[in-house]
């Protein structure tokens, strides 16, 4: 991440269900994707991880691949329903229930 940018926290949805009800309070079925707040501005799907690229400055190939694949509105609105269908594949493979 940049060193400007705010510190970022990961929350599970799956073990934190009182933040589960917090985006559902706001209309977001995190079943259809990922949400990122801030500043109280919500932010899901594909302009979720445009957002998230562009804080991104990691230096691994896979780092890479995702800033590239969203580094833009285009390619994120492109990409992200590939990301989104292999996600929703592992889960099935690996038999987690949805939220």
């Amino acid at each position: 991440m940049h060193d400007s940018a705010a510190p970022l926290a990961l929350v599970d949805a799956r073990a934190d269900p009182e933040q589960r009800r917090a985006l559902a309070g706001r209309e977001i079925d995190l079943e259809e994707g990922f949400a990122v707040v801030a500043c109280d501005a919500c932010r899901t799907g594909a302009d979720a991880a445009h957002a998230l690229a562009k804080l991104h400055a990691g230096t691994g190939l896979a780092d890479r691949i995702a800033i590239w694949c969203f580094g833009t509105r285009r390619r994120a609105e492109l990409s992200y329903p590939l990301f989104r269908a292999c996600r929703r594949f592992l889960l099935f493979v690996l038999r987690r229930k949805p939220l």
